[in-house]
């Protein structure tokens, strides 16, 4: 069990960044190509796992490491590690820190479809294919355009939508995909929350074809009450947690 909790978080941690021959980030493994944070934890109750970027200076990113290869295994992400604190303060040594985040990190397996109405349309299909040539031709729902998905290039393979009659209620992408993990991002659009939709489409997507043979993660922030929802919803099984430090 040890062994495969640390592996998980090494496969997290390989599907969400790009990482350079000395183990350093360099960015965020999306398709923007977002910043990295300067400092990664990811603990379990086997142990962690800290990552820094590459562009921090070398003394201190070996400070940090120190400080983090020293800390107890961290579980909990509604608890603030000591370490955390320190690493902070060390990296404000070179520059002010911008933004902190802590998620918890579960394993997406095993999960059973949840009863629904919704019509499934997923990437990798004629349906899928049709639904982006429509998007694309019509132009973006101003529902879509106000969540931040206001082109095509915003459904990330492999993808799922839940719909509900024709309107697109509900989306599960991979927000993070690497060649043995992935993380899933989950959006539910105003008007059709509360009704199960995202447990749903999340356990739709893990479905994919192109996602097999890759361990599947969900994440949320500390304060996300509705993803911690779907969590409980589809029984994950929380494996450990994460800090970022930008």
């Amino acid at each position: 069990m040890t062994g495969s909790l640390l592996r998980s978080l090494q496969m997290g941690a390989e599907a969400s960044f790009v990482l350079d021959a000395a183990g350093r980030m360099i960015r965020e493994n999306d398709p923007p190509m977002s910043p990295a944070p300067r400092v990664y934890f990811a603990g379990s109750e086997a142990g962690n796992l800290a990552l820094v970027r590459r562009d921090v200076p070398e003394d201190t990113a070996r400070e940090a490491l120190s400080l983090l290869s020293a800390a107890p295994p961290w579980t909990d992400a509604w608890e603030i590690p000591e370490a955390f604190e320190a690493v902070k303060a060390l990296l404000s040594r070179d520059a002010p820190v911008e933004e902190t985040s802590r998620s918890a990190i579960y394993v997406l397996a095993g999960v059973q479809q949840t009863a629904t109405d919704a019509r499934f349309v997923s990437s990798g299909t004629r349906e899928g294919e049709r639904l982006l040539t429509q998007l694309t031709q019509d132009g973006m729902p101003a529902r879509l355009i106000e969540a931040g998905f206001d082109s095509a290039y915003h459904f990330w393979e492999p993808w799922c939508v839940a719909c509900a009659g024709e309107e697109i209620a509900a989306i599960a992408f991979a927000a993070r995909l690497g060649a043995s993990g992935a993380e899933v991002g989950v959006y539910t659009f105003p008007g059709f929350r509360g009704r199960g939709l995202a447990a749903a489409v999340t356990a739709r997507w893990a479905e994919a074809p192109a996602l097999v043979g890759r361990e599947l993660h969900y994440a949320h922030f500390v304060d996300n009450l509705s993803s911690r929802r779907v969590t409980e919803r589809l029984g994950l099984h929380r494996i450990g947690a994460n800090f970022r430090i930008t």
